[in-house]
């Protein structure tokens, strides 16, 4: 199947950065705009789940513009959103292709744990169900721990979702982490071509640990 998500954010940059703009009203002005404008570009993406009986492929679908918008795209695609997720629940196998600082990785990720809620609602027409997984994240101020929001339904058995989150008894319809919201907005379960899913195989091959710590120790070189 092909399953396609649209990208909003939970909360607006404004909403985000009340502090900067009580202490430098200008400098919040600016990067307001800037983001205002981020913003109008992600509503024209879309981002795809391709699947089949054992294996799933998400990441971002190709986007072209004027060369303005290119300032913009990045940040409306977001580093998340910019990388490339392959999941395979037979061999329980989960990883991330991305790059960072110029250099191409595959990352081994780790399995979600997930705690499932007694909470229901319909979204876009879809009966769905609630749950939650926390993400621990390296950073340069230490271990950090982000919570990640699921809504699934059961009329679509197949465990997986955006940005590699996976493991839910059904499909991801809605999937809020880091003020970032997916939602789907049209599912074929059966397109007329059949679906063909090519594993990320360029790349350092890494675990995500070995990645983060990577990623702080040139962010700490850097500062000097």
């Amino acid at each position: 199947g092909i399953v396609t998500y649209k990208k909003s954010f939970e909360k607006s940059f404004a909403e985000l950065n009340q502090d900067l703009k009580n202490k430098d009203r200008e400098s919040f002005e600016k990067y307001n705009e800037f983001m205002k404008r981020a913003e109008e570009i992600v509503n024209l993406l879309d981002f795809k789940l391709i699947y089949n009986n054992t294996e799933s492929l998400f990441s971002v679908d190709d986007f072209i513009d004027s060369e303005a918008d290119q300032r913009f795209l990045g940040l409306a695609v977001g580093p998340y959103g910019s990388r490339t997720y392959y999941y395979n629940g037979m061999k329980n196998n989960y990883f991330m292709a991305g790059d960072a600082f110029g250099e191409l990785f595959i990352v081994t990720m780790p399995k979600h744990e997930w705690i499932l809620v007694n909470q229901r609602k319909v979204i876009n027409g879809y009966p769905c169900y609630k749950a939650n997984t926390l993400v621990k994240i390296l950073g340069r101020n230490g271990e950090l721990i982000k919570e990640a929001e699921a809504w699934y339904c059961n009329d679509f058995p197949q465990s997986y979702g955006p940005l590699g989150f996976n493991g839910l008894p059904g499909l991801i319809i809605q999937l809020t982490y880091n003020n970032e919201v997916y939602t789907v907005s049209q599912i074929d379960a059966n397109p007329k071509r059949p679906v063909k899913i090519v594993p990320p195989s360029k790349g350092k091959k890494v675990t995500k640990e070995m990645l983060e710590q990577d990623i702080e120790l040139l962010e700490e070189i850097t500062r000097y």
